[in-house]
């Protein structure tokens, strides 16, 4: 028999000949049908380090949120997982569980942050997707499926100092918009909606006298305009990213560090996010057997934002959605002369003092844009320190140390007293609005494991290690605000008048784990992968089990290795899998008892809040995995097909227990349950390869259907969204 050996070049685009896991790098034809991994070299060029993981997984959703600056994308694994949980996958950024802040803020109404907020592209090396049981080794936080984040190291070879620069430099522009009536369709049809509700034309033209159709009446100068007002606070937006690397170092010590600026504006006129980035990392030989490694990522943001939610008293796209095509953006005067600098008033079209039925106002949309000021900055660190000793030629002992810290500040002013140009809020009576928010968040990560290979006779080889890890995370979020400062230059909280609150919530959360993985491979054919995770956290009530068990098994046939495929098969590797996994990322006061604080006569006190379930568990995950991956024509032709089926239990649910115990809040009980069913497959062709010349297709495609298997003693589930958006939608 004779054997065959192909290279590809390492640059092809969307080739990867091998898997990027947290405890090494694995052979992709040696690897599980169910994992993937993509470098660095297909998404570096991407500004946002999250949004370049668009299509590189088949199970990855990446939606891009409301196109605010610096929000970012959200991410799903396979669908809904939880009701009342978090149902984003875990990130972690080289082994380390990645728990930057994403939630909506209580001061930018609807505004979330992208959750890779911090990291460039530039300076990722690789991402991979967990999905089945290399993803429960990560026990109670991993049903939600797994991103294993690699940044660049200084691990390279090569010894000479390196002086990199990349720029891009682009410019983003509104690519669809809804269609919008000029001034001589609407007034059509507010004349057929008109003529339907009131009883007399002369009534309707007293309300709105521009449907006369004549400018002999003497308010005309408001109403003879063409506006187009989405053209009005919309505009071509530029982004930059800027990236410069140093590497190099000797024998003994290598570096690898990395500054960069970015900029990102928005189409929405005057929001743009800053972010300003180093990255360090350093590998030291101690000893032969001994060595250093550290990662530092700083980054500070700055954004100047606007409001993305459902309120359209602050809302610049949904008051241009809303606005008469007729009015004009600046005040006029009645022989027709515009008043720079004197933004419209929201009711100065509203002519009659006692119309038939209250007009439809809306603020003005220019106004919004120019004079709301919403900001906020990030100040963030993530710091590792870890050893690596190799204790014999088959045993490496390991230890790592890694802090994160996030302190953000938040801010947000709404004039409407010096101009008048936005709606009134507060049931009409909060002519301006201050609200201010402070967050500071830091996590404690500690992890000790030994992994052990050894290569038996020509036919075994077997990769095992074992660790523990330990996590703490602290949450702290202040805000307050209030309305009615004597004018729009009095911008801070000491000068407002009414409805000056203070809000904000604590959470501390702590998670251990013993684990244990072992890779087993049988002269190139077989191979199995076991794994045990025993988890604990504090969000499981007191009652309840301080640990939970999570077994992993996988068996993946080699089949291209055994000489019986046809010659055109480089690689078929055949998988299956079986996985339990939690979720233990919920509130830690779920369980137990918390305190509020509460106004009573005016007298400001704390009080003991909620009903807890002491017998709260982490929710679970039992899952089995099928998969294909296989390589044909010498590398041309690569697919890979996954099918699954996962079952949820032990969910979260609201119980809804009667106000007799003493509280209105919430009750979560382990009741709930989903059932996830899906296929996905992703296929790469190239379809020419010449010295000069590559061209790839790619494509993927997913099937998921999600279905609630129980609610416990409940017939039903409404979620209501209000709370953030102010809006009423709900799903059922």
């Amino acid at each position: 028999a004779t054997e065959s050996i192909v290279m590809e070049p390492v640059a092809t685009p969307l080739y990867n000949g091998e898997v990027v896991l947290d405890h090494g790098v694995q052979v992709r034809d040696e690897a599980s049908a169910v994992l993937s991994t993509v470098l660095n070299k297909d998404f570096k060029t991407n500004p946002s380090a999250s949004l370049a993981w668009q299509d590189v997984d088949p199970a990855l959703k990446v939606e891009r949120k409301s196109g605010m600056p610096g929000e970012g994308a959200y991410f799903n694994i396979r669908g809904l997982h939880t009701l009342n949980a978090e149902n984003t996958p875990l990130i972690l950024v080289n082994g380390v569980p990645y728990l930057a802040n994403t939630s909506v803020s209580d001061v930018n109404n609807a505004y979330s942050r992208d959750a890779m907020f911090a990291y460039n592209a530039a300076d990722i090396r690789s991402i991979t997707v967990l999905k089945g049981a290399e993803a429960a080794m990560y026990g109670a936080l991993a049903s939600n499926g797994v991103i294993l984040v690699e940044t660049q190291q200084a691990t390279s070879d090569n010894l000479d100092t390196r002086i990199t620069y990349a720029g891009n430099y682009g410019v983003s522009q509104v690519k669809r918009q809804l269609p919008m009536l000029n001034a001589r369709d609407y007034q059509d049809y507010l004349m057929e909606i008109g003529q339907s509700r009131y009883a007399s034309m002369s009534d309707f033209q007293k309300d709105y006298p521009f449907l006369a159709g004549t400018d002999d009446y003497y308010y005309a100068y408001l109403f003879n305009n063409e506006t187009d007002w989405t053209a009005q606070i919309y505009s071509p937006a530029m982004v930059t990213d800027n990236v410069l690397r140093v590497e190099g170092g000797d024998e003994v010590a290598k570096y690898n560090i990395s500054f960069g600026y970015t900029r990102e504006e928005g189409v929405l006129d005057n929001t743009n996010t800053n972010r300003y980035h180093t990255a360090l990392n350093t590998n030291i030989m101690v000893a032969p057997e001994f060595e250093i490694f550290t990662s530092v990522n700083l980054a500070y943001i700055n954004s100047h934002l606007n409001n993305s939610g459902m309120k359209q008293e602050t809302n610049p796209i949904l008051a241009a959605y809303h606005a008469m095509p007729n009015l004009h953006p600046y005040q006029k005067l009645s022989d027709g002369g515009i008043i720079n600098g004197r933004y419209a008033k929201y009711n100065g079209w509203a002519v009659n003092p006692n119309p038939t039925y209250a007009y439809d106002l809306v603020s003005n949309p220019m106004a919004i844009v120019n004079t709301v000021s919403s900001s906020d900055k990030i100040y963030d660190a993530n710091i590792r320190l870890g050893l690596n000793y190799k204790a014999t030629d088959l045993w490496t002992l390991t230890a790592l140390v890694n802090l994160y810290y996030d302190y953000t500040e938040e801010y947000v002013f709404t004039p409407g007293v010096d101009q008048a140009a936005i709606i009134p809020q507060l049931y009409g009576t909060g002519e301006n609005f201050v609200s201010m928010g402070v967050l500071r968040q830091s996590a404690y990560y500690y992890n000790v494991n030994a992994a052990y290979h050894n290569v038996f006779g020509d036919k075994h080889s077997l990769d095992a290690y074992l660790g523990a890890r330990v996590m703490t995370k602290s949450y702290e979020y202040d805000a307050s605000s209030g309305y009615n400062s004597a004018n729009d230059y009095n911008r801070t909280l000491s000068m407002v008048t009414d409805e000056w609150s203070i809000f904000g919530n604590n959470d501390d959360w702590k998670y251990m784990s013993f684990y244990a993985h072992a890779d087993y491979l049988y002269n190139n054919l077989w191979k199995t992968t076991a794994g045990l995770s025993m988890d604990g956290t504090s969000a499981s009530g007191v009652d309840a089990p301080r640990f939970g068990l999570f077994p992993s098994l996988s068996a993946t046939y080699l089949a291209a290795n055994t000489g019986k495929l046809p010659e055109a098969f480089d690689r078929m590797n055949l998988t299956a899998e079986v996985s339990l996994s939690g979720n233990s990322r919920f509130s830690s006061n779920y369980g137990k008892n918390y305190y509020v604080s509460n106004n009573l006569f005016n007298l400001g006190t704390i009080v003991r809040n909620g009903v807890p379930n002491t017998y709260l568990e982490w929710e679970k995950k039992a899952q089995v995995d099928l998969g294909v991956d296989m390589s044909l024509w010498k590398q041309s032709f690569d697919m890979r097909l996954n099918a699954y089926f996962a079952h949820h239990y032990d969910l979260l649910l609201d119980t809804k227990i009667s106000a007799v115990y003493g509280s209105n809040e919430a009750y979560y009980a382990n009741t709930a349950a989903i059932n996830n069913m899906g296929v996905e497959l992703a296929a790469r062709y190239n379809v020419l390869n010449t010295k000069d010349w590559n061209w790839q297709v790619y494509a993927n495609a997913s099937f998921l259907n999600s279905r609630i298997a129980d609610l416990g003693q409940m017939q039903s589930f409404i979620q209501d969204y209000d709370f953030y958006n102010g809006d009423d939608a709900q799903t059922r």
